[in-house]
C-alpha cells in the first residue's frame, strides 16, 4: 500500500508504510522526529556543537559555559536506568531502519554525519 511519506504511520497518509495497516508506526517517528530536529538546530549554524560522549568536547563546553566540565568517571554518554527505576523504552533492533521510510533514513544519515560520526551514518546507510 502506498502512503504520502511525510505523514508516514499517520491513520490518514498516503505513502509506503512502516508498520502494518492501522498500526501507528513509533519508531518511524522517532527516527524523523530526531533527523528534523537535529537537521534544524544544526541549519541554525551553532557556534558549539557538544557531543557527550566525546571527552574531547569537554573543552568547548567548558568555554561555552564559563566553568571546568566534570564527568566525575561516569559513562555519561550510557542511557540506562538504574535498577531503582523501570525502563518505559522500547527495544528495536537496528534492522528496523529499514522500515523507515528513506527520506527519512536519508536525512538522518545526512545528521549524523553532519554531527561528525561518519561510521554510524555507513551503519545507517546499510539500512537504505
Amino acid at each position: 500500500m502506498e502512503r504520502d511519506a511525510t505523514a508516514v504511520g499517520h491513520p490518514g497518509a498516503t505513502g509506503p508504510l512502516t508498520a502494518g495497516e492501522g498500526i501507528y508506526d513509533y519508531f518511524g517517528w522517532a527516527v524523523s522526529s530526531l533527523a528534523y530536529w537535529y537537521s534544524m538546530c544544526l541549519d541554525q549554524n551553532p557556534a558549539v556543537v557538544f557531543r557527550i560522549d566525546r571527552p574531547s568536547d569537554d573543552e568547548l563546553l567548558s568555554e561555552l559555559v564559563g566553568r571546568r566540565i566534570r564527568r566525575d568517571g561516569k559513562d555519561v554518554w550510557e542511557n540506562k536506568y538504574g535498577p531503582h527505576k523501570k525502563s518505559g523504552r522500547l527495544n528495536y533492533s537496528i534492522t528496523e531502519l529499514a522500515r523507515v521510510p528513506k527520506p527519512h533514513l536519508n536525512k538522518l544519515i545526512e545528521v549524523v554525519n553532519r554531527l561528525g560520526y561518519p561510521e554510524d551514518a555507513a551503519v545507517l546507510s546499510q539500512y537504505r
